[in-house]
């Protein structure tokens, strides 16, 4: 299996175990079953070909390649948060302010015509115009 891709929930798994010290406790905070993390993380060690945790009675901890797949792993899941956030965004893009720069021998019925359908669409946002002479 080494090589197969790595699902988002796979690091979601390891790093909430990681932050919770437990594989109960990291399932606890996620609402999915404990055999849900550890069959998870299990199947990702054997795709990695490394183990990420060190498994006592008391809990887990990190081993070396665990600490680096965390950093990174936290920081896949911050730039996908924020990807998220900004196509919803986009999206729904309902109100704010839009800059037009205009040069005056652009200011065809084309433009005005442009202008007036965006404005019915989107009533929300305000328009502000720049002529670029």
């Amino acid at each position: 299996m080494p090589g197969s891709s790595i699902e988002l929930r796979h690091i979601s798994y390891v790093v909430a175990a990681s932050e919770h010290g437990s594989f109960r406790r990291a399932a606890a905070a996620l609402g999915v079953q404990e055999s849900a993390i550890s069959r998870r993380v299990r199947d990702l060690e054997i795709r990695l070909g490394t183990a990420l945790f060190v498994r006592s009675h008391s809990g887990v901890t990190l081993t070396l390649a665990g600490k680096q797949f965390v950093d990174r792993g936290r920081k896949a899941l911050s730039e996908i948060g924020l990807a998220r956030t900004e196509v919803a965004a986009i999206g729904r893009v309902g109100d704010g302010e839009l800059r037009i720069g205009i040069l005056s021998s652009l200011g065809s019925s084309f433009l005005a015509d442009l202008i007036q359908k965006f404005s019915e669409k989107y009533a929300t946002i305000q328009m502000t115009f720049a002529d670029g002479d």
